[in-house]
């Protein structure tokens, strides 16, 4: 078990967000992962029961009530949908994750998943394809 004091990011954490850093060191080192963003949201997502990174930042949105820019959301889109294995997430800057996760678990079902379809593709013009020509040299 990891000494959770020794951890930066504790400090920085309310009382509810040092509970959920105890829980996902565990986790982390139960499951034999490295502390990074990747193993971060899988733990939000798990713990909370939310399929999709989407939900998680559809959560943020409502909890930033619209006091973002496009390069913040990018940044948050990409953390949430795509989050990287290789970046660590030990630092004292990741502590106010944990205390999202708790606004995550009061939200989830008052903020709805956005909805995703997969595309549908549809062929444009006739249905007949164009003859081939090939040219002998």
């Amino acid at each position: 078990m990891t000494d959770i004091q020794t951890d930066a990011r504790y400090p920085f954490c309310s009382d509810a967000g040092k509970a959920e850093l105890e829980v996902y060191l565990q986790w982390i080192v139960d499951a034999s992962l490295q502390d990074s963003e990747y193993a971060f949201i899988e733990y939000v997502k798990g713990r909370s029961g939310i399929q999709d990174g989407r939900h998680l930042l559809a959560i943020w949105e409502y909890q930033m009530q619209g006091q973002f820019d496009k390069t913040a959301r990018s940044q948050m889109r990409l953390f949430f949908v795509n989050p990287n294995p290789e970046v660590a997430f030990n630092s004292s800057a990741a502590a106010g994750w944990f205390d999202f996760i708790e606004s995550v678990y009061v939200l989830k079902n008052e903020v709805p998943a956005p909805l995703v379809r997969p595309p549908v593709f549809a062929k444009v013009g006739t249905s007949e394809l164009p003859p081939q020509h090939v040219e002998m040299a």
